[in-house]
């Protein structure tokens, strides 16, 4: 069977304890904490499309910006990382390769081949990467491959399973997995699982319907497509040990630990944007997928737009990044306090013949866009910004 897939300020006081005091505050602090969880267990916060402290505009301080690497043009960037030294690191699906750049923007290196062999990618427009303990993850058909943060092979797992692509690293050997596409007709749903490479452990976090469309059948062959904004999917953020989700055709985000113990659950009433027919049949206007596979994708496809793309969590707020079928100049994001209650509406906004080419990227106090002009240039931006407050 033929196979093919198209993915505060903080305020502080110092008080000065005795060794007698200590043990009573340590009591004291653990009764406070599980009072605050056994409140918030199960809950549910309901917000309506009102943002509590209205509209924030993110202030963009140009940095630099990128538009090549050695004598590649950009081309067709999908994914952005920074890692905790400021290094940039690029995919361009196009040029199929991976780019590293330094904290000031200098070129490093390329790296990343088609092929089956060490060091090589076979799904190099697809497989996204991952960066832990300061090495490059990038996660294969059937493997995940190891580098160096300067793009240097080191070693790669034999990750077979075809559902368990990992959507985040805990660890260099743990991955938190929930599939896109049913694939299997027969099978009514999936789950969010922990899963460690080396161990072959498998916690199940989680359970959620998986989208049935975007799946064609015919003479033996399998056509899978998922395309962002239109294809219903499992969208996960994590942070303090905490897990951020929700199919995200529906404004619902679940909040959970590492065990799958749900804390609180929050929503958004805001009515889903309609898409025609003519919209969706615009996306695959680049593909060569036959005619009569490609009317079954299209009828299977939802008509309304999915509501965010992106779950993160800065200065204690959570950013919950809104879909687009068709980008353009600015990019929405909802956010909300720790507790689920919505607090902005924030719009991040660059001048008129821009689009905004990607999911932004926020890391300590910068933005990076990836941005594309009227003439087709890509190019990546760096600014300083300032993230609104609590």
């Amino acid at each position: 069977m033929k196979l093919s897939y198209v993915k505060i300020h903080q305020k502080y006081i110092i008080i000065k304890i005795t060794g007698g005091q200590m043990k009573k505050i340590l009591l004291l602090t653990i009764l406070i904490i599980g009072i605050f969880l056994v409140n918030s267990m199960g809950k549910e916060v309901k917000n309506s499309d009102s943002p509590a402290k209205g509209t924030f505009n993110f202030k963009l301080q140009r940095v630099l910006s990128i538009d090549s690497a050695g004598k590649d043009l950009f081309a067709k960037i999908n994914m952005i990382k920074v890692s905790d030294d400021n290094y940039l690191y690029v995919h361009d699906r196009k040029n199929k390769r991976y780019y590293i750049y330094d904290n000031n923007g200098k070129f490093i290196k390329g790296f990343g081949k088609k092929g089956e062999g060490p060091g090589e990618i076979k799904w190099i427009q697809q497989a996204q990467f991952f960066l832990k303990n300061n090495k490059i993850l990038v996660a294969d058909m059937d493997k995940i491959s190891y580098f160096s943060k300067h793009g240097n092979f080191i070693k790669s797992i034999k990750n077979n399973h075809m559902q368990m692509r990992p959507v985040l690293f805990l660890d260099e050997n743990t991955f938190i997995s929930a599939p896109l596409l049913q694939l299997n007709i027969e099978k009514k749903g999936s789950k969010i699982i922990k899963y460690n490479l080396k161990t072959k452990k498998i916690r199940e976090i989680a359970e959620f319907p998986l989208f049935k469309g975007g799946v064609a059948r015919k003479k033996g062959n399998v056509i899978a497509l998922a395309i962002g904004g239109l294809t219903p999917m499992m969208i996960i953020g994590y942070h303090n040990n905490m897990l951020y989700y929700g199919m995200n055709n529906s404004y619902t985000i679940h909040i959970s630990n590492m065990q799958g113990k749900k804390i609180y659950t929050f929503s958004l009433d805001r009515k889903a944007q309609a898409i025609t027919d003519a919209d969706i049949r615009n996306k695959f206007k680049e593909t060569r997928i036959p005619d009569d596979m490609l009317d079954i994708i299209v009828e299977s496809m939802p008509r309304k737009l999915t509501y965010f793309s992106k779950i993160e969590v800065h200065n204690n707020l959570i950013y919950v990044f809104r879909s687009y079928l068709e980008r353009n100049n600015r990019q929405q994001i909802d956010i909300f306090s720790l507790e689920g209650d919505y607090l902005y509406r924030a719009f991040i906004k660059v001048d008129k013949g821009l689009t905004i080419d990607a999911n932004p990227f926020i890391k300590d106090g910068y933005l990076y866009l990836v941005l594309e002009d009227e003439e087709g240039e890509v190019s990546i931006t760096k600014y300083k910004i300032e993230l609104p407050l609590k």
